[in-house]
């Protein structure tokens, strides 16, 4: 039997957003019925997948409202470069992944010029969090919504939009939960856009700093993408007590399994190290305008979705105007010398992670509906 030929023009501009889409290419790409080909922008796992790149998740590096804006002329150009390419290769699919201001205007543009295909999201904009009227837009836009998070899909689906939860992809790769007894190491992730590791990286060095005065025993690692390691190795070869950084995924997996504690950007990352069973620290840092221009419109109390979903804090969390030295230095000893504490997170985050989790991989169930839109 003769396969169908599936163009697909997919977006993703974050490395979290890179590791979905190049699973869901995967997924399609296993399908017995489909013939796919991808173009679009992405990152390094996508591009492995045969992505046909426009743009590179690199090129993505703005983070909060008045950064955008200072470099707004580059984000319209990439945002021209993707519609014209488009127009050029006439997708059956347009698939958008994170990115709401990006895929969004994107896909709003399109529209407008009448441009013929299947639209879909994956992954949900933060509607719950703030501004909730986005719900209604994306719905005018998009045929098909893919959520990560089942208390999302009542946002959407109350404007007619046909929305599914197709499981969270911390689950699609498989996780060695063996922890060696030997905890030698404080795991440090800054983030995958310059924008947060120059903002987190100095939060880090006197983390290093600390550990070194006191004659801490622990190592630190910093897990990173192979376009960031150089950056980040020549930051911190002057550190007290200096990391060993690496984008290496096995060397990777290897270290998670002897980490003691981790402190991470807030993002995606959080969930992916929880699941390890590793107990973490939450932080972040945007622009003091940016953060007060936010505090308008934010309409949750946390920045992690572990607590924002059990509405308490069982990850600590340090961000934005309270994220001081002193005051991260007081949560990490906290944490690292309170078992009971580090064994109640553990516990209170494994609650949750099981409700995220369905029979299939997400990527497949992602697959699955998104092939739906082409049956006869």
């Amino acid at each position: 039997m003769k396969k169908r030929h599936l163009k697909i023009f997919i977006v993703a501009t974050e490395q979290s957003g890179d590791n979905l889409a190049s699973n869901l290419m995967k997924s399609l790409k296993s399908n017995s019925f489909y013939d796919c080909s991808f173009c679009g922008t992405g990152g390094d796992n996508m591009l492995k997948e045969g992505l046909s790149i426009i743009s590179h998740i690199s090129e993505f590096k703005y983070i909060g409202f008045f950064e955008i804006i200072k470099n707004l002329k580059k984000i319209l150009s990439i945002l021209d470069k993707n519609y014209k390419k488009i127009i050029l290769f006439k997708p059956d699919l347009i698939i958008t992944i994170d990115s709401p201001e990006f895929s969004f205007r994107l896909v709003k543009n399109l529209r407008k010029n009448n441009i013929k295909a299947k639209y879909v999201h994956y992954v949900a904009p933060s509607v719950w969090a703030w501004r909730p009227w986005r719900a209604k837009n994306v719905a005018r836009l998009y045929d098909l919504l893919l959520t990560i998070f089942p208390f999302e899909n009542s946002y959407f689906e109350k404007y007619n939009l046909k929305t599914v939860f197709v499981g969270h992809p911390i689950f699609n790769e498989k996780i060695d939960y063996n922890i060696s007894n030997k905890n030698l190491f404080l795991a440090l992730l800054p983030g995958s856009r310059k924008g947060e590791i120059s903002s987190l990286l100095p939060y880090f060095e006197k983390i290093s700093e600390y550990m070194y005065i006191n004659n801490i025993k622990y190592d630190l690692f910093i897990p990173t993408l192979p376009y960031l390691e150089k950056p980040i190795n020549e930051f911190v070869k002057n550190w007290k007590k200096i990391p060993i950084v690496t984008s290496n995924k096995k060397y990777i997996n290897k270290l998670y399994k002897k980490t003691k504690i981790g402190i991470i950007c807030s993002g995606s990352a959080a969930l992916e190290v929880s699941i390890r069973k590793i107990p973490i620290i939450v932080i972040y840092k945007l622009n003091i305008f940016t953060e007060l221009l936010f505090s308008f419109f934010i309409k949750v109390k946390f920045a992690n979705i572990i607590n924002i979903i059990a509405n308490k804090e069982i990850i600590p969390e340090v961000t934005n105007h309270n994220l001081t030295n002193k005051k991260l230095i007081n949560t990490l000893e906290k944490l690292l010398y309170d078992i009971d504490k580090q064994k109640k997170q553990i516990f209170e985050i494994n609650k949750i992670i099981k409700t995220l989790r369905l029979k299939n991989n997400s990527s497949l169930n992602a697959s699955y509906e998104l092939l739906k839109l082409f049956k006869p």
